[in-house]
C-alpha cells in the first residue's frame, strides 16, 4: 500500500504539539515583558526642549506644557515671549514654572495677563514609567481582545483536528483527502 501524501496521527500529534509550544512561549513572553514593569534596565532619564510652544491664556491659573504629559516631567523655561508682538521678552519674575506647569506670577496685572505666549524650554522625564505604561498598555490590550483571539484559536483548532481525523479514516481506505 502507497502512503505517500498521507497524514497519520503521528504527524497531527506533532503538529498540535507544536501549537501547545507556541501557546505556551506567548504566555511566558507576556509574563516575562510583565515583570519589566519593576526593571531598571533602560536609562532612567530622558530629556528633550521645545521651542516656541505655545500657551494661550496664561493667567493666573496653572496650564500645562506639553512635555507636562510625560512621566515625573521637569522642565526649565529658557525663554518666554508675547506671540503677538515676539520680539517682547517675558522675564522669568512674571511668571512661575512648577514641574511643567506655568502660571502668571502671583499678584502679576500685567499686559501679560491673559495673553498667548511662546514658550521655549527644556525638559527632563522619566523614561521607565514611559517604557513601562508602554508594556501595561500592550499587555492590557491583547487580554482586553484574548476572547476574539482565543475564539479564532479554537476555531483553528477544531478544524485542524477534523482534518487529522478525517484523514487517519481516509488512509484506512486507501485514499486521501
Amino acid at each position: 500500500m502507497d502512503k505517500k501524501g498521507q497524514v497519520g496521527l503521528g504527524t497531527g500529534m506533532k503538529v498540535i504539539v507544536a501549537v501547545l509550544i507556541m501557546a505556551i512561549l506567548g504566555f511566558v513572553s507576556i509574563i516575562v515583558l510583565n515583570s519589566l514593569t519593576d526593571s531598571n534596565v533602560a536609562a532612567t532619564t530622558g530629556s528633550g526642549s521645545a521651542i516656541n510652544e505655545t500657551v494661550s491664556n496664561v493667567n493666573h491659573t496653572a496650564i500645562d506644557l506639553n512635555a507636562q504629559e510625560l512621566p515625573d516631567a521637569l522642565c526649565t523655561v529658557t525663554r518666554a515671549r508675547n506671540s503677538t508682538d515676539p520680539f517682547t521678552e517675558i522675564v522669568a519674575g512674571n511668571f512661575t514654572i512648577t514641574d511643567c506647569t506655568i502660571v502668571l506670577a502671583s499678584g502679576d496685572t500685567s499686559e501679560y495677563n491673559n495673553t498667548d505666549w511662546l514658550i521655549t524650554y527644556t525638559f527632563t522625564y522619566n523614561k521607565v514609567d514611559a517604557i513601562n505604561s508602554n508594556i501595561t498598555t500592550g499587555v492590557s490590550d491583547f487580554f482586553s481582545n484574548a476572547g476574539t483571539w482565543f475564539s479564532l484559536l479554537a476555531i483553528v483548532i477544531i478544524i485542524l483536528i477534523v482534518v487529522i481525523v478525517m484523514r487517519s479514516v481516509s488512509s484506512g481506505k486507501g485514499g486521501g483527502l
